[in-house]
């Protein structure tokens, strides 16, 4: 959708040339912002807790207009389109939703 927009956080585990390989290959998508501070991410660590806070703090600093923050890892896998969703968290106006077990 072309009114989705994404905040990458690179982990500072990847090595500087393949950070900036993945630096230059999106330069180009003006829906992709990489927040400048990197750091080395454990799962299930604070440090994730952490990496989430700085993404946050990127994109309240910037000016965005957005309704919703879904956080996703390299581990999560969409299997919703996009329109489905929408359609969710439209049912859910202003609410935040940590969690969904179905």
């Amino acid at each position: 959708n072309e009114s989705n927009l994404f905040l990458l956080h690179i982990d500072a585990k990847m090595s500087r040339t393949a950070a900036d390989r993945l630096r230059s290959g999106l330069h180009s998508r003006p829906d992709v912002y990489i927040i400048r501070r990197r750091r080395a991410v454990m799962w299930s660590g604070f440090s994730m807790v952490l990496g989430l806070l700085d993404v946050m703090a990127s994109l309240l600093a910037r000016p965005l207009l957005f309704e919703m923050l879904i956080n996703l890892s390299d581990a999560d896998l969409t299997l919703r389109t996009d329109g489905e969703i929408r359609g969710f968290f439209s049912r859910y106006p202003g609410r935040s939703i940590l969690s969904i077990v179905q």
